[in-house]
């Protein structure tokens, strides 16, 4: 079973590969917002686990084709026949398509029981995913819950604090003003 195993390999490593990116780009997510200096974004959610495997067990088996020899005493004649006489191109013929439709039915049963793997993992690395991104969006709520309030607040001290820098400002240069005129005509 060694080409099963190669291309199981091979897709257990292309999934990792993948995961890998979807969890780099929801723990990059996750950094931006901590990284915000928003207070309130302390509570976020762990990062996310990179390293996600292929779920569950391989469900294949091998099928194999058993044909029943020709029921009839006469196809049966014919064979041995066509045997004896060197003529076999009918029976590698029919033993051709039997390899064929044996290789097809394996391959497919086994793409399947791989793809299989791949949809039961991808629906885990979703939902851990949409989870943190779930929680990282309670707590970004909480936080422009409690930022509203105090941008409401903020507004009119901040205008206040600026007209009385305006007027500091203006005493300043009242006081300044006369003092370098009184300079200037000595």
């Amino acid at each position: 079973m060694s080409w099963l195993e190669n291309e199981a390999r091979y897709a257990e490593q292309e999934f990792k590969k993948t995961a890998s990116r979807f969890v780099e780009l929801g723990n990059d997510f996750l950094h931006r917002l901590a990284d915000s200096g928003v207070p309130e974004l302390d509570e976020l959610p762990e990062e996310l686990v990179s390293g996600q495997e292929l779920l569950g067990q391989s469900h294949f088996y091998f099928q194999e084709i058993e044909r029943v020899a020709p029921a009839s005493p006469l196809l049966l004649l014919a064979d041995l026949v066509r045997g004896l006489l060197g003529s076999r191109q009918r029976m590698l013929r029919d033993a051709q398509d039997s390899l064929d439709q044996l290789l097809e039915v394996n391959s497919s049963k086994a793409q399947s029981d791989i793809d299989e793997r791949i949809r039961e993992s991808r629906k885990k690395l979703e939902s851990e995913i949409k989870r943190s991104l779930a929680e990282a969006s309670l707590v970004a709520d909480r936080a422009l819950a409690h930022a509203k309030p105090a941008q409401a607040a903020g507004v009119p001290a901040v205008e206040a604090a600026l007209a009385r820098l305006d007027n500091f400002e203006r005493e300043i240069v009242t006081l300044l003003v006369p003092k370098q005129e009184h300079d200037s005509s000595q």
